[in-house]
Protein backbone atom coordinates (compact mmCIF):
# COMPACT_ATOMS: atom_id res chain seq x y z
CA UNK A 1 0.00 0.00 0.00
CA UNK A 2 2.77 2.29 0.93
CA UNK A 3 4.64 1.76 -2.48
CA UNK A 4 1.51 2.13 -4.57
CA UNK A 5 0.80 5.72 -2.76
CA UNK A 6 5.04 6.75 -3.28
CA UNK A 7 4.37 5.87 -6.83
CA UNK A 8 1.51 7.71 -6.53
CA UNK A 9 3.45 10.72 -4.77
CA UNK A 10 6.32 10.59 -7.67
CA UNK A 11 4.46 11.00 -10.22
CA UNK A 12 2.25 14.09 -8.93
CA UNK A 13 5.71 15.59 -8.23
CA UNK A 14 6.53 14.34 -12.06
CA UNK A 15 2.92 15.60 -13.53
CA UNK A 16 3.73 18.91 -11.29
CA UNK A 17 7.25 19.50 -12.77
CA UNK A 18 6.30 18.84 -16.04
CA UNK A 19 4.01 21.37 -15.89
CA UNK A 20 5.74 24.10 -14.93
CA UNK A 21 7.70 23.25 -17.54
CA UNK A 22 5.20 23.61 -20.52
CA UNK A 23 3.81 26.55 -18.98
CA UNK A 24 7.10 28.13 -18.67
CA UNK A 25 7.95 27.43 -22.69
CA UNK A 26 4.43 28.66 -23.49
CA UNK A 27 5.89 31.70 -22.17
CA UNK A 28 8.64 31.90 -23.90
CA UNK A 29 7.35 30.73 -27.03
CA UNK A 30 4.82 33.99 -26.45
CA UNK A 31 7.76 36.13 -26.02
CA UNK A 32 9.23 35.00 -28.76
CA UNK A 33 5.79 35.58 -30.84
CA UNK A 34 5.55 39.11 -29.38
CA UNK A 35 8.97 39.83 -30.30
CA UNK A 36 8.79 38.90 -33.94
CA UNK A 37 5.82 39.89 -34.46
CA UNK A 38 4.58 42.22 -32.45
CA UNK A 39 4.47 45.64 -33.35
CA UNK A 40 7.89 47.51 -33.22
CA UNK A 41 8.06 51.79 -33.31
CA UNK A 42 10.67 51.28 -36.03
CA UNK A 43 7.99 49.52 -38.32
CA UNK A 44 10.72 47.45 -39.29
CA UNK A 45 12.41 44.47 -38.08
CA UNK A 46 15.34 44.24 -36.01
CA UNK A 47 18.75 42.95 -37.63
CA UNK A 48 19.30 40.54 -34.75
CA UNK A 49 15.96 39.07 -35.66
CA UNK A 50 16.09 39.11 -39.19
CA UNK A 51 19.10 36.07 -39.18
CA UNK A 52 16.85 33.84 -36.56
CA UNK A 53 17.34 30.35 -37.47
CA UNK A 54 14.51 28.06 -36.35
CA UNK A 55 16.96 26.43 -33.88
CA UNK A 56 16.72 29.34 -31.39
CA UNK A 57 15.07 26.72 -28.88
CA UNK A 58 15.79 23.51 -31.13
CA UNK A 59 15.92 21.69 -27.57
CA UNK A 60 12.23 22.94 -26.52
CA UNK A 61 10.35 22.91 -29.84
CA UNK A 62 8.73 20.02 -31.34
CA UNK A 63 9.46 19.79 -34.90
CA UNK A 64 5.70 21.35 -35.95
CA UNK A 65 6.57 24.42 -33.94
CA UNK A 66 9.98 24.25 -35.83
CA UNK A 67 8.70 24.47 -39.40
CA UNK A 68 5.97 27.02 -38.03
CA UNK A 69 8.35 29.42 -36.59
CA UNK A 70 10.94 28.78 -40.01
CA UNK A 71 7.87 29.99 -42.10
CA UNK A 72 6.64 32.48 -40.34
CA UNK A 73 10.30 33.96 -39.97
CA UNK A 74 10.66 33.60 -43.98
CA UNK A 75 6.94 35.41 -44.57
CA UNK A 76 8.16 38.15 -41.91
CA UNK A 77 11.53 38.44 -43.83
CA UNK A 78 9.42 39.07 -47.64
CA UNK A 79 7.20 41.54 -46.33
CA UNK A 80 10.17 43.52 -44.79
CA UNK A 81 11.38 43.52 -48.56
CA UNK A 82 8.28 45.15 -49.36
CA UNK A 83 8.00 48.26 -46.47
CA UNK A 84 8.02 51.40 -48.50
CA UNK A 85 9.22 54.71 -46.69
CA UNK A 86 6.34 57.80 -47.03
CA UNK A 87 7.43 61.20 -45.90
CA UNK A 88 4.62 62.91 -44.27
CA UNK A 89 3.42 66.44 -45.28
CA UNK A 90 4.79 69.43 -43.10
CA UNK A 91 3.26 71.94 -42.23
CA UNK A 92 4.49 75.65 -42.62
CA UNK A 93 4.55 77.57 -39.09
CA UNK A 94 3.30 81.43 -38.99
CA UNK A 95 5.90 83.15 -36.91
CA UNK A 96 5.10 84.90 -34.41
CA UNK A 97 4.35 88.89 -34.57
CA UNK A 98 7.36 91.26 -33.24
CA UNK A 99 5.19 93.24 -30.79
CA UNK A 100 7.94 95.14 -29.45
CA UNK A 101 7.89 98.71 -30.34
CA UNK A 102 4.04 98.62 -30.40
CA UNK A 103 1.90 100.66 -27.92
CA UNK A 104 0.42 99.03 -24.68
CA UNK A 105 -3.00 100.44 -23.65
CA UNK A 106 -3.61 99.17 -20.49
CA UNK A 107 -7.16 98.66 -18.77
CA UNK A 108 -7.84 97.49 -15.50
CA UNK A 109 -10.80 95.48 -14.30
CA UNK A 110 -11.37 95.02 -9.97
CA UNK A 111 -14.17 93.00 -8.90
CA UNK A 112 -17.26 94.87 -7.21
CA UNK A 113 -16.89 94.61 -4.01
CA UNK A 114 -18.46 96.99 -0.89
CA UNK A 115 -15.25 97.50 1.50
CA UNK A 116 -12.12 96.65 -0.08
CA UNK A 117 -10.29 96.73 2.87
CA UNK A 118 -11.48 93.25 4.10
CA UNK A 119 -9.86 91.50 1.54
CA UNK A 120 -6.48 90.54 -0.22
CA UNK A 121 -5.85 90.91 -3.44
CA UNK A 122 -3.85 87.85 -5.23
CA UNK A 123 -1.80 87.73 -8.65
CA UNK A 124 -3.41 89.39 -11.50
CA UNK A 125 -4.79 87.77 -14.65
CA UNK A 126 -3.07 89.58 -17.73
CA UNK A 127 -4.77 89.23 -21.38
CA UNK A 128 -2.90 90.60 -24.24
CA UNK A 129 -5.04 91.40 -27.86
CA UNK A 130 -3.46 93.08 -30.74
CA UNK A 131 -5.81 95.87 -31.95
CA UNK A 132 -6.16 97.18 -35.25
CA UNK A 133 -7.84 99.95 -35.76
CA UNK A 134 -7.68 102.10 -38.85
CA UNK A 135 -4.47 103.25 -38.77
CA UNK A 136 -2.74 102.60 -36.15
CA UNK A 137 -2.60 99.18 -34.43
CA UNK A 138 -2.00 98.58 -30.26
CA UNK A 139 -2.07 95.87 -27.66
CA UNK A 140 -4.95 96.16 -25.32
CA UNK A 141 -4.06 94.89 -22.40
CA UNK A 142 -6.45 93.67 -19.75
CA UNK A 143 -5.20 93.33 -16.24
CA UNK A 144 -8.24 91.45 -14.15
CA UNK A 145 -7.48 92.18 -10.33
CA UNK A 146 -8.34 89.08 -8.40
CA UNK A 147 -9.63 89.70 -5.03
CA UNK A 148 -10.05 86.85 -1.66
CA UNK A 149 -11.84 87.63 1.72
CA UNK A 150 -9.09 88.13 4.27
CA UNK A 151 -9.92 85.98 7.75
CA UNK A 152 -11.20 87.28 10.72
CA UNK A 153 -8.08 86.80 12.11
CA UNK A 154 -6.64 89.56 9.47
CA UNK A 155 -9.51 92.08 10.11
CA UNK A 156 -8.53 92.15 13.66
CA UNK A 157 -4.42 92.14 12.86
CA UNK A 158 -3.78 94.07 10.01
CA UNK A 159 -0.18 93.12 10.56
CA UNK A 160 -0.34 89.31 10.01
CA UNK A 161 0.61 87.87 7.22
CA UNK A 162 -2.36 86.41 5.01
CA UNK A 163 -0.97 83.16 3.91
Amino acid sequence: MSSEQEIISRQAEEIKALRNQVASLKNQLDWLRKKVFGSMSEKRLPEDLKDLEPTLFDDMMTEAEKELLAEDVKKLNEEQDKVVSVKGFERKVRKPIDTSNLEVREEDVYPEVENRDDYTELAPEITDTLVHVPEQIYIRRVVRHKLVLKSHLQIQNPDRKPF
